[in-house]
């Protein structure tokens, strides 16, 4: 069994959410964690995202990906998707707007609440729906009992800004914060406590299943800085105590991937070098206060998977809503996400 050390005069390096922008926050200074398009998202991918089929798989908030979002059979995004193709599975839902600089392919009986802008060819499944303004940039096929509103030609095939750099730069500020706590490499095999600070991993860190990790937020927020690997076993469950409004969890994973296991309930936003993959009937969220509800997952230079029935966020995150818009409404780019006026009104953890 792993125990923490003590921290009785540690200073810990607040995090704060200031006008929507992510910040570390140390005394009187603040420097951007997270911003532009990052600041808006819960899952980012700087290749592709995928989402296993299910009625309870929801990413709550927006995901933005370099290359290709896959949603499944019946799973959702609350918010807005931005990516190179988008795919959804039969009766897969987007809460927002869908943005693709490629194709867009909704499954039968799927639903875009919102507009729904491809610079390549739009396929609307069977009995699927996209409430708002459809924009394509070669060719739309409607299903038999497809509907949409507006159809028009893209004149401008949208572009998706890369902004995987910005997670990377977020890696290396939260890995230079001071160690307030060291974690010896390796499996925690019993539940164990810890308390808040700056805690470093100069290896793996992986957990027996079903085991319970109480995060003791009375000191303050925790950051993990993991060198190696960071595996959660199935039903892990991370349990914050004393948290306040904004108490946070970061799961800093500088060397390769993060693992979730199978029912693991993990609070906390999780950074990875590599991929992000959360098992079946997961939950990644914040901690629940009403400043932290989101959590998220980014991956600096890989995928994201999400398991089926599995969710990321909270219902704080919000489901953003859009009303059709003419062509010219339409801005995208590196430091936009949707549409005008539209933008996830959520308390970012962190």
């Amino acid at each position: 069994m792993m125990k923490p050390k003590k921290m009785n005069e540690m200073k810990l390096q607040k995090y704060a959410l200031f006008f929507s922008m992510l910040v570390v926050a140390s005394g009187a200074q603040a420097v951007p964690l997270l911003s532009g398009a990052l600041d808006d998202q819960t899952v980012f991918a700087h290749t592709y995202i995928t989402t296993g089929a299910g009625p309870s798989q929801i990413i709550y908030g927006n995901a933005l990906a370099n290359q290709d979002i896959t949603i499944g059979a019946s799973g959702e995004v609350t918010g807005n998707t931005q990516s190179r193709d988008l795919t959804t599975g039969d009766s897969g839902l987007i809460g927002g707007n869908a943005l693709t600089s490629g194709d867009s392919t909704l499954g039968a009986s799927s639903k875009v609440s919102g507009n729904l802008q491809s610079g390549g060819a739009v396929t609307l499944g069977a009995s699927a729906d996209a409430a708002g303004t459809v924009q394509y940039g070669t060719v739309i096929t409607n299903g038999a009992g497809a509907t949409s509103g507006l159809q028009t030609l893209n004149a401008t095939a949208p572009v998706i800004a890369n902004v995987s750099v910005g997670v990377s730069a977020a890696q290396t500020t939260l890995n230079n914060m001071t160690t307030t706590n060291t974690i010896a490499p390796g499996d925690i095999a019993t539940s164990t406590e810890f308390l808040a600070g700056v805690h470093h991993v100069s290896g793996l860190l992986t957990t027996t299943a079903d085991i319970i990790l109480t995060l003791n937020a009375s000191g303050g927020d925790f950051v993990f800085n993991i060198d190696n690997y960071l595996s959660f076993g199935a039903g892990t469950i991370i349990n914050v105590i004393n948290a306040s409004p904004d108490t946070s969890v970061v799961w800093n994973v500088t060397g390769t991937y993060a693992s979730i296991g199978a029912r693991a309930n993990i609070v906390g936003t999780i950074f990875a070098n590599t991929y992000v993959s959360t098992g079946a009937s997961s939950v990644v969220a914040g901690t629940g206060s009403t400043d932290n509800l989101c959590g998220g997952v980014y991956s600096a230079t890989s995928y994201v998977t999400v398991g089926g029935n599995a969710t990321v966020g909270g219902l704080g995150c919000g489901r953003v809503s859009a009303v059709p818009l003419p062509a010219t409404a339409w801005l995208f780019g590196s430091g936009f996400i949707g549409l005008v006026g539209i933008r996830r009104r959520n308390k970012r953890q962190i």
